[in-house]
């Protein structure tokens, strides 16, 4: 009887987790590839990216303390402020105009983004099973990918009004009910009794772990990707190229099926036939070569660059996929400091991804950020060949 309570209980949960990563993922979304453009008003196309920095080593701050955060206040409280404080950032950046006002504000958002996503992995690895990790992670990634497939449609036709504003307004109505679902679902969750280590330590004994270690430098390098892609694409596309907001829109969707299509069925996999590190590798050398095609196509043809870009989402969703499954069945909740680390790599990627291409883009053609970004992603191989499978 106790077992069929945990199991049902256990199910409730996911089926909850899975609804707020479907709603979260379309408040991430829908302003996701409208906010570099949005910014550059302010702070020019070059220099954007300094706005991603700050954002990014504002969210690397928290996370150094995130496990004093939850062991303090505990992950339902923690995860109920960050989602009130975004819809206070979105809010504001609906309603007023000042510029710093407006990067402040769009930090505070970004971050809040960032250390929510940390804290449904903390709900969800407490009732995970490491025989069960891939298909959950694989179900619960597809729903919040789903929701990205949605979310550049219904920002391009928002932005065919011409007003940016609407975009972080939508996103605002969005977080609503997630912050109504997490007081609903987890006002009784119980934490487990965290182990407060240094982020520092944890470092220093990478070394260690080369497991660890390695997974942890493959998402860093499919973060840098997703912060390269994110920041840019869509300043090139619209701005160097002439795509209308409505024809961005459709290939962003058209570019975001494999993250939904993809990833359950190769979690299930990973968990049963394969293991991680072939299909890692095998995803690595599709984003490479397919991102560094995209700088040889240099007229703007619609279905050309929606099929480049295409090609470039079934290698990183494929990446995407196995790094979640091999690090969750490898760490466990009671260490939040190493779960925060894997998040990190994100906010890290975005400083070291906008610092390196606002450099770049003194030298060479935008076109070629393309290129440059395909190189980087084959030093993934480095590290895929080399993990040690859990099969």
């Amino acid at each position: 009887m106790t077992t069929e309570i945990t199991l049902a209980k256990r199910r409730r949960i996911f089926k909850a987790i899975y609804m707020i990563g479907f709603f979260f993922g379309l408040a991430n979304a829908v302003p996701a590839y409208i906010s570099s453009e949005f910014l550059a008003q302010y702070a020019g196309t070059k220099t954007v990216g300094l706005v991603f920095i700050a954002s990014a080593i504002v969210t690397l701050a928290i996370f150094s303390v995130i496990g004093r955060l939850l062991k303090k206040y505990g992950d339902f409280a923690v995860a109920t402020f960050l989602a009130a404080l975004a819809i206070l950032a979105l809010l504001g950046l609906v309603l007023l105009n000042n510029p710093w006002l407006i990067f402040l504000l769009y930090i505070i958002y970004s971050v809040s983004g960032s250390i929510l996503y940390f804290s449904l992995d903390i709900f969800l690895v407490t009732n995970l099973t490491e025989n069960i990790t891939g298909t959950v992670r694989g179900s619960f990634m597809s729903i919040y990918n789903s929701a990205w497939i949605m979310a550049p449609i219904i920002a391009g036709l928002i932005m065919a009004t011409g007003n940016y504003r609407y975009v972080f307004l939508a996103s605002l109505i969005v977080f609503v009910p997630i912050l109504s679902l997490i007081r609903e679902s987890f006002g009784h969750f119980k934490d487990s009794p965290y182990r407060n280590v240094s982020i520092v330590k944890i470092v220093r004994t990478l070394p260690r772990h080369q497991s660890t270690y390695k997974i942890l430098a493959s998402n860093f390098l499919l973060q840098f990707f997703y912060s390269w892609m994110i920041i840019y694409t869509p300043i090139y596309l619209h701005t160097y190229l002439g795509f209308s907001w409505v024809a961005v829109g459709i290939m962003f969707t058209v570019m975001l099926l494999p993250f939904a299509l993809l990833e359950a069925p190769l979690g299930r996999l990973a968990d049963t036939r394969f293991g991680e590190k072939e299909m890692l590798s095998i995803g690595f050398v599709i984003a490479a070569l397919t991102t560094a095609a995209l700088s040889f196509i240099t007229m703007p043809i619609f279905l050309l660059w929606t099929a480049g870009l295409l090609a470039t989402r079934i290698g990183a969703s494929t990446i995407e996929i196995m790094n979640e499954t091999y690090f969750f069945k490898k760490n466990q909740e009671s260490h939040p400091e190493i779960i925060g680390l894997f998040r990190m790599t994100g906010p890290l990627a975005y400083i070291v991804a906008a610092f390196v291409a606002t450099i770049l883009l003194q030298f060479i053609d935008y076109r070629y950020l393309f290129l440059v970004l395909g190189f980087i992603m084959l030093w993934g191989l480095r590290y895929s060949l080399t993990l040690k499978d859990t099969l």
